[in-house]
Order: structure tokens, then sequence, then C-alpha cells
């Protein structure tokens, strides 16, 4: 499995028709037997800026080469 750092690129699959780029901001660290996710920033698609960073799990994280 990847790991992920900060600054790091990835293209985020949440399903098998849709990919989207974003940016990893952090972990959330989960204290249950549930994965860790990572907190992903992706861009606005309406008058530019960032969206609040979102919960994605790793398995659906792919890194980008910049």
């Amino acid at each position: 499995m990847n790991t992920f750092r900060p600054g790091d690129l990835v293209s985020y699959a949440p399903d098998t028709t849709r990919r989207y780029l974003g940016l990893v901001v952090g972990r959330l660290a989960r204290l249950d037997h549930l994965p860790t996710l990572m907190l992903v920033r992706f861009a606005d698609n309406d008058g530019g800026g960032y969206l609040p960073p979102i919960p994605c799990p790793p398995r659906a994280l792919t890194k980008v080469s910049r």
C-alpha cells in the first residue's frame, strides 16, 4: 500500500466513473479498528480556492507524479 505524506499530489477515485486531483494535507487517525483516513484538499470549481479537507480512504488514492 502507498504511504502518503502532506504535500503529495494524489488522484482520488471514489468509484469507477469519477476521478479527482487533490493535495494531501494530513491524516485523520482513528482510535477504533478502522484504517487511518487521509485528509485531501480539492480545488473549488466555482471560482478558485479550495474546498475544506475531505477524509479519503488510502485505498482510493493514487500518487501522481508532478
